[in-house]
């Protein structure tokens, strides 16, 4: 199944600014978030998203909600150049950092739901190297606006990578249970925030009438898969370009999948890279109650990508080099640079309802240590593939595939 384009209203907003030395006050949760908050949330996961999909030819499935949260917790510990290229990517330049602190946790706050319907869960934690200490700045600022759970650990013992997979699976009941397979000697800081949805159908689909029926790929070719069928009222919206409709969850429809068909003389890749914020506030505008049928594959898919390069794209290179500026984060180290931003997600549509799930996690390193390289070990005991060059042109002169050596 490929190229299943639709956004959750639940991915509202967060973001990060200047920092100073403001400490969190009690009731910072209770704060009202600000409507730009959520208009800069959304317009970055658009742009985030449409830099993923220039190169992602599948399947592309993630939450803007998880990256801004680890970002923002990465910005509070930045300066210099690289905390205005963080700014510019969330689209936060100009907000002082304490203010955009108490917004991400009024986020945090407004998003966690239980319900016999919904269940929404967000959690932050800050794996530190015990051999390095973080700044009391940034870890009052993680405690109290993140609630952040920080742990020292042992990067030599392998029983701290099990630790850090365990938290993962518990964060995302289970539906992402491996995020990281070993730790890198000059490691110093992982920085991880998980997201977890289970919401309910307002009104389910009958799996009676769920029939496999034609599917039409990308690539002109079809396949059979399930169709679940649905006939109501919903919130929908059609134009020229496109179909769409809002299917609510929750007995109160406290949230809702919004289903976008682009027409078909559009692909999927032109309609990805037209999507904005103020399109997208002009499209809800739009949409009316309307009774009719929506077919809607069931599937399940997991989805993994690196963003060093979709985010450098977008604004924040210095991070990921020797120009980074990440002072702020850890005592008595001035050498430090985000070797990997690592996303993972799930999701599962039934007729039931919807489950997902996405982790994303900031490795920052020393770039002064030294990293011993491990001998390799190399078993050629399988199908195997050789390919013969010539060094003074490049000629590939014999290429094969080894599928028997006998």
């Amino acid at each position: 199944m490929r190229y299943i384009l639709f956004t959750l209203t639940i991915l509202l907003i967060i973001l990060t600014g200047c920092q100073n030395d403001k400490q969190p006050s009690a009731d910072v949760a209770h704060k009202k978030l600000d409507k730009s908050f959520m208009q800069s949330h959304n317009e970055f996961g658009f742009k985030l998203f449409q830099q993923i999909a220039e190169t992602e030819k599948d399947n592309i499935f993630i939450s803007p909600t998880s990256v801004l949260i680890a970002l923002s917790m990465l910005y509070n510990g930045s300066d210099g150049l690289t905390k205005d290229e963080i700014a510019e990517t969330l689209q936060s330049e100009g907000i002082d950092m304490a203010t955009l602190n108490e917004m991400n946790a009024a986020l945090l706050a407004s998003l966690g739901k239980e319900t016999d319907d919904i269940t929404l869960e967000l959690a932050n934690s800050l794996w530190i190297n015990d051999n390095f200490e973080l700044t009391d700045q940034f870890t009052s600022n993680m405690s109290g606006y993140y609630e952040a759970m920080i742990e020292a650990i042992d990067i030599n013992d392998t029983q701290s990578i099990q630790m850090i997979n365990d938290w993962v699976s518990e964060a995302t009941n289970e539906k992402i249970t491996k995020m990281i397979e070993d730790i890198p000697p000059n490691m110093v800081l992982l920085i991880m925030n998980a997201i977890y949805l289970d919401a309910a159908w307002t009104i389910p689909f009958d799996e009676n009438a769920t029939e496999n029926k034609p599917f039409h790929l990308a690539n002109d070719e079809t396949s059979d898969i399930p169709l679940m069928m649905l006939q109501e009222e919903f919130a929908y919206l059609e134009n020229n370009d496109f179909q769409a409709i809002q299917l609510p969850y929750g007995a109160d429809s406290q949230m809702n999948m919004t289903v976008i068909l682009p027409d078909e003389d559009q692909s999927i890749d032109q309609f990805m890279q037209s999507l904005s914020n103020e399109q997208w506030e002009k499209w809800q505008e739009q949409f009316s109650e309307q009774e009719g049928t929506i077919l809607l594959p069931k599937f399940t898919l997991e989805y993994e990508v690196n963003l060093n390069d979709p985010l450098a794209a977008l604004g924040m290179p210095s991070a990921f080099n020797d120009q980074a500026d990440l002072t702020k984060l850890v005592k008595d180290s001035d050498h430090l640079s985000v070797s990997e931003i690592k996303h993972k997600s799930y999701l599962d549509v039934n007729e039931e309802g919807t489950e997902a799930a996405a982790v994303t996690s900031i490795m920052v390193v020393e770039m002064s240590a030294v990293v011993d390289e491990e001998p390799f070990y190399m078993e050629v005991n399988r199908p195997f593939l050789i390919a013969i060059t010539d060094h003074d042109t490049d000629a590939i002169l014999f290429i094969g595939a080894i599928k028997d050596p006998r």
